[in-house]
């Protein structure tokens, strides 16, 4: 749908990417919101905190993993997506080079991009594993 509305053009690949990427990250993150104790924010309640305090320090923090997680599950569909989308309508990147050495028959590009893709795979999940672990240091 976002081809034949937006065409082949890079606003076609943006529109696909974020629409993986959304729908995880937000499931995620409002699991997190509603999962969370509500003895937690009865006890700070008591305790006089403010609406704001509640949020900053209990549902936020107890978000964040949620929050993290979906964006780690997330970075593979989107590559993923970015892929197949480029592999329909694009004349350039990895998903153009897989389906032009298909069609040449040439196995050792088609092996050569699936091996560049597996590296930026691992790649965004390093970095998305660094950034909980640097977010997250309170956690064990």
């Amino acid at each position: 749908m976002f081809i034949l509305t937006l065409g082949v053009g890079l606003e076609s690949k943006i529109a696909q990417v974020t629409a993986n990427v959304i729908f995880i990250v937000f499931l995620n993150l409002y699991t997190g919101l509603t999962s969370l104790n509500p003895r937690l924010r009865d006890v700070l309640a008591v305790m006089g905190a403010s609406p704001r305090e509640i949020l900053f320090r209990v549902k936020l923090p107890a978000a964040l993993a949620w929050l993290l997680a979906g964006m780690r599950i997330s970075a593979r569909y989107a590559l993923a997506g970015a892929v197949i989308v480029e592999l329909l309508t694009s004349n350039r990147g990895l998903g153009f080079l897989i389906a032009k050495a298909t069609a040449q028959l040439e196995a050792a590009q088609v092996f050569a991009a699936i091996v560049v893709l597996a590296v930026l795979g691992l790649t965004l999940t390093l970095i998305l594993q660094a950034l909980e672990n640097a977010l997250m240091s309170w956690r064990v």
